[in-house]
């Protein structure tokens, strides 16, 4: 497109042009046919100049924790025979990673590259975009302005902040497992459960002789096939029990504690269920995942209606049948308590935090009725409770509810 100067000279080149032919002055009307040839090849070389360039972007780490930096790496090609001109380029960044980047594009040879660089911070959790990158091209002499967009767009994911939660461990690893479960060799008869025939390149001092002599052929013990731990996190997300500022809410304290949690476990070698609105949405609540990726699906965690989280504890019930121990975060809204106590098996731990979502408002808020209701019947029910304020950390709350002390009557 044009600019200013160019509709400027433009209406001069006009007016001199006809000025001259009315009046009859022959130079004038050559410079006004000047400033039009002028225009006109400009014009003309300008885009032919522009070219067409591939835009490139790789971020590097591609996840990182809220206060960290990410490297952003735009790399742009010239795909054509001839040269590009001189340009700005406008990187687009989510606001929550910093300010948007401009930068001057040098002329880029046939065939050629540029690399530009440029560092953003993440400040707040979730998924944030990165691009699209604009390029303004204009010529020499100003006359000229033509923008290009290239439309791909990369994604930056900051994920929640992991508190380290220390030696500290769940009390009680419950009867749950993932995966195969092992067979114990039979004392007394049903050999056949846990004695198989030998396979070529068995140990020979497995050889169970008792029941080759009783089958007349080679038969070895059945090795112990492993099993993991399971457990399982639930979020309570109603957008109805968080409170507190943006940033510094009940819900973000809540998503830190489901992702310290969640590395703890792993560390402990547990096969982990993660129980959030996402979670529910594509039925992978009832699949354990790797830690990485449930960190990411906490990094896009966000609050959900009551109903959701109603449907959310019915899954989560039918996760934990095989005896998980199971670690609740909990808003101080009573709603159905007993669904939640029903969710701790005989035999396995359930681990509650209950937040005390006043105290996210103001800090020295009296403790909340309905947090301490939720404790009592909880810890009623053989769960170890603790009810968290805002001053409390993660690390403290998973102190406080794996101390020996907090054992009653049906916990473990």
């Amino acid at each position: 497109m044009l600019t200013a100067r160019a509709w400027t000279l433009l209406g001069v080149g006009i007016a001199l042009t006809g000025s001259g032919i009315l009046l009859g002055y022959t130079d004038i009307t050559r410079l006004g046919l000047l400033l039009l040839l002028l225009l006109g090849v400009t014009a003309v070389f300008a885009r032919r100049a522009s070219g067409d360039l591939r835009i490139t972007r790789t971020v590097q780490p591609i996840s990182i924790g809220r206060g960290q930096r990410a490297t952003v790496t735009v790399i742009a090609t010239n795909p054509a025979a001839r040269r590009t001109g001189v340009s700005r380029v406008r990187e687009q960044v989510d606001s929550r990673l910093g300010e948007s980047q401009e930068f001057v594009l040098p002329a880029i040879g046939a065939h050629d590259a540029e690399r530009l660089q440029y560092v953003v911070q993440g400040t707040v959790r979730g998924a944030h975009r990165l691009g699209p990158a604009s390029r303004v091209i204009e010529d020499p002499f100003g006359l000229t302005r033509r923008r290009r967009t290239d439309e791909r767009v990369d994604e930056l994911i900051v994920l929640p902040t992991v508190t380290p939660l220390g030696p500290a461990q769940p009390p009680g690893a419950g009867i749950g497992s993932e995966g195969e479960i092992p067979q114990m060799v039979a004392l007394h008869g049903d050999e056949d459960v846990s004695i198989r025939a030998y396979h070529q390149g068995d140990d020979l001092r497995k050889v169970h002789w008792k029941t080759t002599a009783h089958r007349g052929e080679l038969m070895v013990r059945q090795e112990d096939r492993p099993s993991r731990r399971s457990a399982l996190v639930l979020l309570d997300g109603r957008s109805n029990g968080h409170r507190g500022p943006s940033g510094q809410d009940s819900f973000e304290w809540a998503v830190s504690c489901a992702a310290s949690v969640v590395v703890r476990l792993a560390e402990l070698h547990y096969s982990v269920h993660l129980a959030t609105a996402e979670t529910l949405a594509d039925a992978s609540v009832d699949a354990p995942g790797e830690p990485g990726e449930q960190l990411r699906r906490l990094a896009t965690a966000t609050t959900c209606d009551s109903e959701t989280f109603r449907r959310l504890r019915l899954r989560a019930r039918e996760a934990v049948r095989a005896g998980a121990i199971v670690v609740a975060i909990l808003t101080d809204v009573e709603d159905r308590v007993d669904d939640i106590a029903a969710m701790r098996q005989p035999g396995a731990s359930g681990l509650a935090f209950i937040l005390d979502t006043g105290t996210f408002v103001d800090p020295g808020a009296a403790p909340s009725a309905g947090a301490q209701l939720l404790r009592a019947a909880l810890a009623g029910a053989g769960w170890r409770v603790c009810v968290v304020r805002s001053t409390t950390s993660v690390l403290e709350a998973w102190q406080e509810v794996s101390r020996r002390s907090l054992i009653r009557v049906g916990a473990l």
